[in-house]
């Protein structure tokens, strides 16, 4: 449909919505792994696209939609934000407002962004995998990772969570330099709520280990699929849950074009 598919290069990620996991291919180099998807109300969409950027402690701006079932009954409760790491940033300007200052109406506003700080605790977790998309979705960390401990893992707003963003992260360059994997394995750990490291006895940010973004080059080619019937690990062809219900949908196209 996409004029491309997987076998068409050497390295590529294909995520499979119904088996719930993600390879990474490299030639005959495979890495598998458990992933979180989009729930029945924010499903993942089917796309193709190419992964381009990795970002360490990323901030989250958290959608409009959350704001109103979680956040916004919390205005003006201080606590609550310094708790969450939240602040809430004027989008022009970019502004930041006192939690103290802030309103249910401010945070629903087109005009202000209700922002998770980076780092431990963050939605996105510590790393996230960029690529240009018309849904805003991206392949992220996560700060609950005992959701990949469960069959069902159909929870997300519509991005994919994955189980060794790390791992994943070492797959996409292109020259495994160790220095560059060091760099990785710090800023994934490292405590950023202490930045200047004076406040107690707690270790400063050592800036020069510290990463923010990493560009991937090549490009990755990533295959956001719906197979029902896929390979387990030993080969097996294996029938998967049609859990978004797609199956039907696509009976009915294949049909259509057979007709045509």
């Amino acid at each position: 449909r996409h004029g491309d598919y997987p076998q068409l290069h050497d390295k590529y990620v294909l995520v499979n919505v119904p088996t719930q996991q993600l390879e990474a291919v490299e030639k005959n180099d495979r890495i598998t792994m458990r992933i979180a998807l989009g729930s029945m109300e924010t499903k993942t969409p089917l796309l193709t696209g190419r992964i381009k950027r990795i970002d360490f402690n990323p901030q989250w701006i958290i959608p409009k939609s959350i704001i109103k079932t979680s956040v916004r009954h919390h205005a003006g409760d201080v606590g609550y934000f310094e708790r969450h790491n939240y602040f809430v940033r004027e989008r022009k300007s970019g502004k930041i407002i006192s939690p103290a200052f802030v309103t249910a109406d401010m945070m629903m506003s087109h005009d202000y962004h209700v922002v998770q700080r980076g780092g431990k605790g963050n939605a996105l977790g510590r790393i996230i995998f960029r690529f240009d998309n018309d849904y805003s979705i991206y392949l992220h960390d996560t700060s609950s990772p005992s959701v990949f401990a469960n069959h069902n893992r159909i929870v997300s707003h519509g991005c994919i969570r994955v189980e060794r963003p790390y791992d994943l992260a070492v797959f996409m360059l292109a020259d495994k330099d160790e220095r560059v994997m060091e760099k990785m394995k710090y800023s994934i750990a490292v405590d950023l709520s202490n930045e200047g490291g004076e406040a107690d006895d707690r270790p400063a940010i050592d800036k020069s280990k510290l990463l923010h973004s990493l560009s991937v080059k090549p490009t990755v080619p990533l295959f956001i699929t719906y197979y029902t019937l896929y390979p387990n690990a030993d080969g097996v062809m294996t029938g998967y849950d049609d859990i978004y219900g797609f199956d039907p949908v696509i009976y009915a196209k294949i049909q259509n074009f057979i007709k045509q």
